[in-house]
């Protein structure tokens, strides 16, 4: 169990892990896709990470601001919202439908088994609908 418990850090810190990209210099983080970027800034935000944002220009003016605010809204990129609100949580769920207007996602971001779930649905990249 004591060995266990001597591993969690090494764990948490995996290549590719959020926690891993955050502490990655400008060379390595510009290997990193978008998404992974974005997930990266969520839980773990800094200024290599902002800077690589904005170097790569993924985020309009109105999406970076509401990232600084861990807020969403209707017309941001699904990219924006990994920035704002991260992946699914453990209680969350993605589902994905196909159907010939292409794909949509929909991601339902709730921190606990008993917390209230807000329903976001991603279509052609960019947040269509949000549903407390």
């Amino acid at each position: 169990m004591f060995r266990l418990l001597l591993l969690i850090p090494f764990l948490s810190a995996c290549a590719g892990s959020p926690y891993a990209i955050s502490n990655y210099g400008p060379e390595n983080l510009a290997i990193v896709s978008d998404d992974r970027l974005c997930v990266a800034f969520y839980y773990r935000p800094n200024e290599n990470l902002l800077n690589e944002i904005k170097r790569r220009n993924i985020l309009t003016p109105r999406e970076l601001s509401s990232v600084q605010k861990k807020s969403i809204f209707v017309g941001m990129s699904k990219t924006a919202l990994l920035c704002s609100w991260g992946e699914v949580p453990i209680y969350g769920s993605t589902h994905k439908r196909y159907s010939k207007y292409g794909e949509s996602t929909q991601y339902v971001y709730q921190k606990c088994s008993i917390c209230n779930s807000t329903h976001v649905f991603v279509e052609k990249g960019k947040v269509t609908y949000i549903s407390s």
